[in-house]
């Protein structure tokens, strides 16, 4: 703010500007006569000189630059302003110790004028009294504050009008950019790397200052405007393409740092880093060095730009980074024997490696306060440095290294795609190689770590490189092999990054290990990326293939880097199986390992050992000898092989066989119980048949639907296609025809927490389609023409079955007043309509009933949110023919032990009677479900003579509802029931298999807890009979009053 208070604290011209550097003693901070420095001003404190020509004390104890220490005079004004701006802003230099970016116009000053000014056409003056305003012909400041107690003077400065004043602004900011000098504009401007003394950094869509809101600052012709210190830069190729929203970056200059700077260097050793690295290393050893850089690691790590490097070597060797140049000859030290000079130098001396990563971290400490493309060079290269003991478990630092990378690419943009900005080809290129290198090595930190990724897919938009991101611009010699590198390498181990990092999220995240999943569904979740695997394994172009070793004669001694490229494809086969292993080698799992698809996993897994075993004895010296990112120390196994890249020898494959054994001592300890022990497992299917028990059938219930509900029994494949799976009232697009077998398609839809698919109907709910009616069975109970039955058997042990009957209706119909009981049918006079509420499409109704040896113990009959069950032998189940008789309620069909009238919720009534017959296994599906796994089998009848087409257990997986979402409350078919909030429609229920299938008893372990308006209602019902019923609310109300 210095500056902008000395342009508004000046003397007129009429007046001679005082010598105020040539007297000492205290100045006022609002002295005229003598005028203090800037700093003590601003502060508003006594500047107190205590000699000619120094600095005031304050300016001495704060370290800052006096006004009065300064050669620089200070700045008059004068009648001509404006122009004298534009003649300091127009793109030249005036004097070689003037500060990067004071040649530039201050945002204050120029606002400052254009908002003050009055020679437009608008009285901008806020006074009451124009005539009251003091004057402002002096040249005191805009906002001259008047004495104690006194308001500050808000009168308008002589001038443009606001408006012209902003146009000035944009002419202003437009003419102070223009190099007249130079057609076009150098390449360390068109850069945002090179330009001297700054710094960039991304502006985020959640910044203070709005990206929307920069599109309307007065860009010039290079698409930037400059600020005090700052200059914002815009790309408006993004900004003006439909679906790409505005881009802008901040460049700062690194003196607004130098705090930072001062604190971080308070903390850092005095010694200077580009002295002490030129005693390790002189300079042509650096450019050795980075020649073999270029040789031996570029291929793996293309993190440096050949166009700038390989067109001087030597300047890039003066000129870099400390910390870069030293991670670079720390990394391509190990490579020196390939170098003639160095070879022999390094026989008598070696370079001290340790001390260069230590001047490489050093560096990247001080550089973290005003980074560059450079910063990320160094943590990539320090993240692959091996630790200083290979023999101890690695720490967390270098985790929280890859963490960092990860942000600091993203504050400097990394993450946005530069494809078609302004900038310099090589920059480009460089700029997309950054990011996914810093992809690759955080994804395989994460991996080798366990830990979760940082890096989501809506937060970048780089697309996969490309042999276009390897090209070196026309200006580089032809390049020899320390230049010529194959980008093959690279690009194909970012393709497998991206299929490592779709298997954590879907096998290894914290939700997905948490959620108990089965045997099988982990098999068919696996099927994809395994395909993925196995089509990128057969893509790969002939210069990553491992060839088999050569004779004598025929030996090349070249070294080959592209093992390592194998070493993360099997890492990642071993990732898919560990995933599959996991519910085999958990003995808290109690999972059949006689079953088909455990001898798949560990045939799978035995292969793949066997695979990798030959891999690793294939890898010759050749292969050893290569540069190995240092993630691959902990790969190919789940426990540590530090020995991987040291000895390929019986020790690590020791190690490999173990994972493997693991799960094979787990399968014969099974395998060696008692038959007995083995039988528990799954004894019905044992049955190569796999048919219903008979007591399933023999001790069925039979259903009586009410006389005078019209919603029957539905067909479950016709309430499928008769309704369209939609998320947020959007249908979900690109699916294939559904039926049963199928149905848990709609389990991969990507949905947030507030919304989950439902199966929508096609038709408009209010009209009532023929379809919600379902079928009235037939005189002796029977379906003909649907199916709306299945019958879900939960083997828990040989003797202890629960058997679970799930009734299908496609129409649910709420209660109307008529089914409210006093007091509270008085207050619902929303429902004195007639109008039914808490209707909903789809409903699952279910008993259960529990069977040990075989004979029926007790039964539950699900009513609602909650429900009733009975003991076999209680006096108030109807049997028939062993048969126990349930009754529907009408409308809602809740199921009740008994016909009449039954209240649930304290204040509903349900209606039952015995109308209609039917008997739901006549016509059902029946399944066998593993209690530990909830892997669910097609049963058949006895009497039936062929098998089934296809299992039909899709449909039972689906996690959505079967039914409309509940519709928004400006819908206009949704109603409200006043005071007690309940809606006309509601959402439909979920499938049979959230309906409590594992219970220690038999109501459910996990009852749906009761909303706070269902216990108030309780309560005032509760007390009805007792101490209310008489009293009317008028006299109620009278009492209050």
């Amino acid at each position: 703010m210095d500056q902008y208070d000395t342009q508004l604290n000046t003397t007129p011209p009429s007046q001679p500007q005082p010598n105020a550097r040539a007297v000492a003693g205290s100045r006022r901070y609002r002295s005229k006569s003598q005028r203090p420095c800037d700093l003590c001003r601003a502060r508003k404190v006594l500047c107190n000189i205590p000699e000619p020509g120094q600095p005031c004390q304050l300016c001495e104890r704060t370290s800052r630059l006096c006004t009065f220490a300064s050669e620089q005079p200070v700045p008059q004004q004068d009648d001509g302003r404006h122009q004298e701006m534009l003649g300091i802003t127009g793109g030249h230099v005036q004097g070689g110790d003037q500060v990067a970016g004071e040649d530039l116009p201050r945002l204050e000053t120029i606002i400052s004028d254009a908002m003050w000014s009055s020679h437009g056409g608008m009285d901008w003056d806020l006074s009451m009294n124009h005539t009251a305003l003091p004057s402002i012909e002096n040249g005191d400041r805009a906002f001259q504050f008047l004495g104690d107690g006194q308001l500050p003077d808000l009168g308008p400065l002589e001038g443009d009008s606001p408006l012209e004043g902003l146009q000035n602004l944009e002419a202003m900011n437009r003419m102070s950019t223009e190099t007249p000098a130079s057609p076009s504009v150098p390449l360390q401007r068109l850069s945002l790397d090179q330009r001297p003394d700054h710094f960039t950094q991304l502006i985020g869509y959640s910044n203070e200052s709005d990206p929307f809101c920069l599109e309307h600052f007065p860009y010039n012709d290079q698409e930037e405007v400059d600020f005090f210190r700052v200059t914002y830069r815009r790309f408006a190729a993004r900004g003006e393409v439909p679906g790409y929203p505005p881009l802008h970056f901040l460049q700062s200059q690194t003196e607004t740092a130098v705090e930072a700077r001062r604190v971080i260097d308070d903390c850092m050793s005095s010694n200077d880093d580009r002295e002490n690295l030129e005693k390790f290393v002189d300079k042509t050893s650096g450019v050795a060095l980075v020649k073999l850089y270029f040789r031996f690691i570029f291929e793996s790590l293309p993190i440096l730009s050949r166009s700038l490097v390989l067109q001087d070597i030597e300047a890039f060797v003066e000129e870099a980074p400390t910390g870069l140049l030293a991670g670079i000859y720390a990394l391509a030290s190990p490579f020196t024997a390939w170098d003639e000079k160095l070879c022999l130098s390094r026989a008598y001396s070696k370079p001290n490696i340790d001390a260069l990563w230590k001047i490489s971290y050093t560096c990247l400490q001080r550089e973290l306060h005003f980074p560059r493309l450079s910063t990320i060079q160094i943590f990539i290269l320090l993240i692959n440095h091996m630790p200083f003991d290979t023999a101890v478990v690695e720490s967390p630092f270098f985790w929280s290294l890859a963490a960092s990378m990860l942000a600091m690419a993203q504050a400097l943009g990394l993450n946005v795609d530069p494809t078609g900005w302004n900038l310099p080809p090589w920059e480009i290129r460089l700029r997309r190689r950054l990011w996914w290198a810093v992809v690759v090595e955080h994804t395989w930190r994460s991996i080798t770590h366990g830990r979760s990724s940082m890096l989501h897919d809506d937060d970048w938009d780089v697309s996969p490189p490309t042999p276009d991101d390897f090209v070196v611009d026309s200006n580089v010699g032809p390049l020899d092999d320390t230049g010529h590198q194959d980008p093959d390498y690279f690009i194909h181990m970012c393709s497998l990054t991206g299929i490592s990092m779709s298997v954590c999220r879907r096998f290894f995240s914290l939700r997905a290990v948490s959620r108990p999943q089965a045997l099988d569904t982990l098999i068919e979740q696996a099927r994809g990326p395994r395909q993925k695997l196995l089509d990128w394994l057969e893509n790969l172009p002939e210069s990553l293939h491992i060839q088999p070793a050569a004779d004598d004669a025929e030996a090349d001694d070249s070294v080959k880097s592209h093992a390592s490229l194998y070493v993360a494809y099997y890492t990642t086969h071993i990732l898919v199986l560990r995933a599959l292993l996991r519910p085999i080698i958990n003995s808290s799992i109690h999972l059949d390992h006689l079953q088909p698809s455990v001898g798949t996993v560990l045939q799978a897994s035995r292969g793949l050992v066997q695979t990798i075993i030959k891999f690793i004895r294939s890898l010759d010296a050749s292969h050893q000898s290569a540069f190995w990112p240092s993630y691959t120390r902990h790969c190919l196994s789940p426990f540590e092989a530090s020995g991987l890249l040291v000895r390929p020898s019986r020790r690590l494959l020791r190690r490999l066989v173990v994972w493997l054994l693991v799960a094979q001592i787990q399968h014969f300890m099974v395998l060696a119980k008692s038959p007995s022990a083995r039988h528990a497992t799954s004894s019905i299917l044992d049955d190569a048949d796999r048919t219903v028990p008979g007591y399933v059938t023999r001790h069925a219930p039979l259903v009586w639907l009410h006389s005078e509900d019209p919603f029957r029994p539905s067909d479950i494949f016709e309430h499928v296609r008769r309704t369209t799976p939609m998320v947020n009232q959007k249908p979900v697009q690109d699916l294939p025809a559904l039926d049963l077998d199928n149905l848990d398609l709609l389990n991969d839809v990507d949905v947030d927490a507030k919304h989950v698919v439902a199966l929508t109907s096609n038709d408009d709910v209010t009209d009532l389609p023929s379809w919600l009616y379902g079928e009235t069975p037939d005189e002796t109970g029977r379906l003909s023409n649907a199916t709306a039955c299945a019958v879900i058997i939960v083997e828990q042990s040989p003797r202890d079955v629960d058997v679970f009957y799930f009734y299908f209706y496609s129409y649910d119909r709420g209660a109307n007043i008529s089914q409210v009981l006093e007091p509270l049918k008085s207050f619902a006079m929303g429902m004195a309509d007639g109008m039914h509420y808490g209707c909903h499409v789809g409903d699952w109704e279910h008993n259960m009933v529990r069977f040990r040896d075989g004979k029926p113990t007790g039964i539950y009959y699900s009513q609602h949110s909650s429900g009733a069950a009975y003991e076999w032998n209680d006096t108030h189940l109807s049997l028939e023919d062993q048969r126990p008789l349930v009754y529907s309620a009408y409308g809602s069909h809740a199921n009740f032990v008994s016909p009449g009238d039954h209240v649930h919720d304290s204040v509903l009534v349900d209606y039952c009677d015995a109308g209609q017959p039917w008997d739901p296994v006549s016509s059902a599906y029946f399944y066998h479900m593993d209690p530990t796994s909830f892997k669910l089998t097609r049963l058949s009848l006895p009497e039936s003579t062929s098998p089934h087409d296809s299992d039909l257990t899709s449909f039972l997986y689906f996690n959505g509802i079967w039914g409309d979402a509940q519709y928004a409350g400006d819908d206009p078919r949704q109603k409200t029931v006043p005071v007690f909030g309940l809606k006309r429609y509601v959402s439909g229920p979920q499938g049979p298999i959230f309906k409590g299938l594992i219970r220690k008893g038999l109501f459910p372990d996990n009852p749906e807890p009761k909303k706070f308006i269902q216990l108030a209602v309780k309560f005032l019902m509760s007390w009805y009979p007792c101490c209310l019923r008489g009293w009317s609310w008028d006299k109620i109300w009278c009492k209050v009053v």
